[in-house]
């Protein structure tokens, strides 16, 4: 008997143009760098002590019925991205990975599929997958790394035939992966984005997170196994993190006064621009033998735009 090893494992998705429908024929995009992918297929049930009849000569105390109603299905993804806008930070501020210009409302669903090589591959897919939470992190002397999670509005059984059906799977990008070095043009606007300046502060990490709020709809006559029929985005919070070493403490001011200040960065020829940003809180601790600083988290951010 044959043993599957993660590494034999292939990770890759389509944009769907019908909610929870997987494209005819797809070409499937390569995603980046994988390095995790969890998937999660959890039938609901519903359990039960009853009364037997009076024929059953099992014990009585331990008389249960057990019955799947539902499932639930989802997939976390861990990845470095090769190209900023590949993957899915775009679909989880409701555009796609070639049309995103920001945070804009509504959200779109993906199709992901999985092959898992054993002696005879098998294919997994999960359709109607939405963005519930995304955040990319920019450390310091490191790659950039991204993470997404997936509500799916059906899983469907392990296959021994290829979802691509005539379409085709990810070919691997030669891009290289993205790292700190790829960041510049960190700027900062004390006036929510009328003006700009160089940072003063010395910026060590960067953290961008986008929470979805998806109201999943469910049909008691869908097909899908999970009843996800539909999905409507009510909301987005964005939130910027920031870790510093503190120059002067300018920034406390603005902390003291909850200014809407503007933060952008540029990525792989992309800048971000993050306006409305405001700081609940300015850590300051001050120890003998270390340089000032501190992580920073912002209140939801107003605006987020991306530009070429």
């Amino acid at each position: 008997m044959g043993q599957n090893a993660g590494y034999t494992t292939t990770v890759e998705y389509i944009k769907e143009t019908a909610f929870g429908t997987k494209p005819t024929n797809p070409a499937m995009k390569w995603i980046g760098i994988v390095t995790d992918a969890k998937f999660t297929d959890k039938p609901k049930s519903f359990s039960t002590r009853y009364f037997t009849d009076a024929a059953y000569t099992n014990p009585k105390s331990a008389a249960y019925k057990h019955i799947k109603t539902v499932m639930e299905a989802g997939i976390e993804i861990e990845y470095v991205p090769q190209d900023i806008m590949s993957g899915f930070i775009g679909f989880a501020l409701g555009g796609d990975d070639t049309t995103c210009t920001g945070l804009v409302d509504g959200i779109n669903s993906v199709t992901i599929g999985a092959i898992i090589t054993g002696g005879t591959n098998k294919y997994l897919l999960y359709e109607g997958c939405v963005v519930d939470e995304f955040t990319l992190t920019i450390p310091e002397d490191d790659v950039l790394k991204c993470s997404a999670k997936f509500t799916a509005a059906d899983a469907v059984a392990p296959s021994a035939t290829d979802y691509k059906g005539t379409g085709s799977n990810a070919t691997e990008s030669t891009d290289a992966m993205l790292t700190c070095d790829d960041v510049s043009a960190i700027k900062l606007s004390v006036d929510n984005g009328s003006t700009w300046a160089d940072a003063t502060d010395i910026v060590r990490e960067i953290e961008l997170s986008i929470s979805n709020k998806n109201v999943y709809l469910k049909d008691l006559a869908s097909a899908n196994s999970t009843h996800i029929a539909g999905v409507v985005n009510v909301g987005k919070d964005v939130k910027l993190g920031l870790e510093l070493y503190y120059d002067d403490l300018d920034l406390l001011t603005q902390v003291r006064a909850l200014t809407q200040c503007g933060f952008k960065f540029t990525i792989d020829s992309k800048t971000f621009t993050l306006t409305g940003v405001q700081f609940p809180e300015y850590p300051l601790d001050v120890k003998p033998d270390e340089v000032i600083g501190d992580k920073l988290e912002s209140l939801q951010v107003t605006g987020l735009t991306i530009a070429s």
